[in-house]
């Protein structure tokens, strides 16, 4: 999952890389939708926790399509990649 509050791209990265050193076949990969009534969303609105930038989320789809390619991963669904 993308695009959590304090997350960063370089958190990000470190994930990826610690995923495919798995080398499933199939990865599915989501960002965060706040959704009302939620015990994080009202964190949020509280201001405990940031705002998820989707502009960083954006960056981290763009940066998993990349790098999941680069590792053999063939994407056919917007969330899902699997081994070519």
């Amino acid at each position: 999952m993308y695009g959590l509050p304090n997350q960063t791209i370089d958190h990000w990265k470190t994930t990826l890389e610690n995923l495919v050193a798995l080398d499933p076949k199939h990865i599915s990969l989501y960002s965060l939708t706040l959704e009302e009534g939620t015990p994080l969303h009202t964190w949020v609105e509280q201001g405990k926790l940031p705002t998820p930038d989707p502009d960083v989320a954006a960056d981290m789809y763009h940066y998993a399509e990349e790098s999941l390619e680069d590792h053999g991963y063939a994407h056919y669904e917007i969330s899902n990649w699997r081994k070519a």
